[in-house]
């Protein structure tokens, strides 16, 4: 219990359903925020706890699935920052989700949250209902790619990759700390891995999605088949004067390796980028 919370947010934060309908039932608002400093309704607190079954109690009865807490912040992000991944997706499937690219004070989107706490199926329904890998980064310049890290989630930081998440589609930069998102990697294996990511996709020119011509990348990709090699340092001989692609990271053994490359073909030029 935190002060300046109702008996209704306390039912929530205690996942005490028949609480809460009982004081639902003799007239106790769903819709009253808590007092300073956080102002979270009992609907935020039912998403922070993956109380799935007081959510539908809540909805039932009016809460604003819109209402917004002290970081300005619905209770879909506050799912998503807790790692409640049973609300966040019921929230998203219900359909009561506004604005999927909507931003808490931080700058930071319900999916970023949900990167850092390392939701994935969260994340592909958010891209499902029109969020994108690409979105611009935070209000301290971290990206989707940043979020992840900072979690210490290698397995979102490896999906985020393969799928060429970086903001705008302009590659991944340092944040206004100067940290690259690898750099915030706490798990010493995974960080070494990820380090040596980082250090071949700088070599590389640090940016994803360049555009080669046709004739340069098809032999980049023909060098790589003939000597088994995939990655930046096989497109670097295939052209001299356009630098890599994209770098992924796969596998359990978080190994670099780049296993397709799919050519979108416009004109003379083409897209480079890991399916």
């Amino acid at each position: 219990m935190l002060p300046g919370e109702t008996l209704l947010h306390i039912a929530c934060r205690k996942r005490n359903p028949k609480a809460a309908y009982l004081l639902i039932s003799f007239g106790a608002d769903v819709n009253i925020p808590s007092l300073e400093p956080y102002f979270n309704t009992p609907l935020h607190i039912a998403s922070m706890y993956d109380t799935k079954e007081i959510i539908d109690l809540l909805l039932d009865n009016g809460a604003q699935s819109a209402a917004l807490n002290w970081s300005n912040e619905t209770a879909f992000h506050s799912s998503c920052k807790a790692g409640a991944g049973a609300s966040a997706l019921k929230i998203l499937k219900m359909g009561v989700v506004a604005d999927i690219n909507a931003r808490n004070t931080g700058g930071c989107t319900a999916m970023a949250l949900a990167c850092r706490a390392g939701l994935r199926e969260v994340v592909v329904e958010c891209l499902r209902r029109g969020a994108s890998l690409t979105e611009e980064w935070d209000n301290e310049r971290n990206s989707l790619l940043h979020a992840a890290c900072a979690g210490n989630q290698g397995e979102m930081a490896v999906f985020l990759i393969n799928n060429g998440a970086s903001p705008g589609g302009r590659g991944i930069f340092p944040n206004k700390a100067g940290l690259m998102p690898f750099d915030l990697i706490k798990n010493k294996e995974v960080k070494k891995d990820l380090q040596k990511a980082q250090m071949e996709f700088q070599a590389a020119g640090g940016l994803t999605g360049l555009r080669l011509r046709r004739k340069d990348a098809e032999r980049a990709i023909n060098l790589a088949a003939e000597q088994k090699e995939w990655g930046p340092s096989a497109l670097r001989r295939g052209h001299e004067h356009q630098h890599t692609t994209h770098r992924a990271v796969v596998g359990a053994g978080m190994c670099m390796d780049i296993t397709r490359i799919m050519l979108e073909c416009a004109d003379d030029m083409v897209s480079c980028r890991r399916l």
